[in-house]
């Protein structure tokens, strides 16, 4: 009788936040809304490599803590302006199913317009933006390195390397829940093809969005657990020396010369 009591107990918990609740709805709304956060933290890093490339010495000042801090904020507002349509819960969702393991957007205009317009649209302007963003910046690398007449150092390229990587996973995962899940029509015979494209590419781009930050920074982890402090200073100093070598040949060069 126990056990019986226990399992009905445990059914009405997990029920509480299935696909068809407004617990379960909302979830899928704010799992939307830090999706973005993602989307809007690359874009902010993608601006950030930009204005230490054209404006090496003023960077310092631009990307200070203060404004670091503002900038953060704006991410996290505009994240989660993505999720105030989800509060209309009976017409404006995203659910996973449990019984096909399947992310779905409402069956209505506005889950329409939430997936296809906003998700979809969102994404795809953001990642044009850091593309955009990012060819400007290599080819003011490759401009200034000529003035400054130095090679590069590895340092110096690891953030813009690691960014390049982390915009490709989300470009793949974009490209396969939007247009390669869209080959396999039959849910029932295409089930596991339709998962791979959408819920398994959806949350394997966050996991991998993150792994890619061991390799780059694996070493600085060590040195800090060390108490490194003398290659701090190196390190420090040759970033110092670096701003100083760009910044002569952005005087010398305009941004857009």
């Amino acid at each position: 009788m126990l056990r019986i009591n226990f399992r009905n107990e445990s059914l009405k918990r997990q029920s509480l936040f299935s696909s068809s609740t407004i617990a379960g709805k909302l979830i899928g709304g704010f799992m939307v809304a830090i999706w973005d956060v993602s989307v809007y933290s690359h874009l902010i890093s993608s601006i950030n490599r930009l204005i230490v490339l054209c404006f090496p010495i003023a960077s310092r000042n631009l990307l200070s803590q203060r404004n670091t801090i503002i900038m953060i904020a704006i991410v996290w507002f505009l994240g989660f302006l993505h999720f105030i349509p989800y509060f209309k819960v009976h017409d404006c969702y995203i659910v996973f199913s449990s019984y096909n393991y399947l992310w779905s957007f409402a069956p209505t205009t506005c889950g329409f317009l939430l997936g296809k317009v906003l998700d979809f649209g969102t994404g795809v302007t953001v990642f044009g933006l850091i593309l955009l963003f990012d060819i400007f910046t290599i080819y003011r690398i490759r401009k200034l390195l000529k003035v400054a007449k130095r090679k590069i150092h590895p340092s110096e390229v690891k953030f813009f390397l690691q960014s390049c990587l982390q915009f490709g996973v989300f470009v793949v995962k974009l490209t396969c829940f939007y247009f390669i899940s869209g080959f396999f029509t039959d849910i029932r015979a295409d089930h596991w093809e339709i998962f791979f494209t959408t819920s398994f590419v959806w949350e394997f781009t966050h996991c991998i969005d993150g792994l890619i930050l061991i390799p780059f920074h694996y070493k600085d982890y060590l040195n800090a657990r060390r108490g490194n402090y003398m290659g701090k200073s190196i390190a420090s100093s040759m970033a110092q020396r670096s701003r100083m070598e760009l910044s002569k040949a952005t005087i010398s060069h305009s941004p857009i010369g």
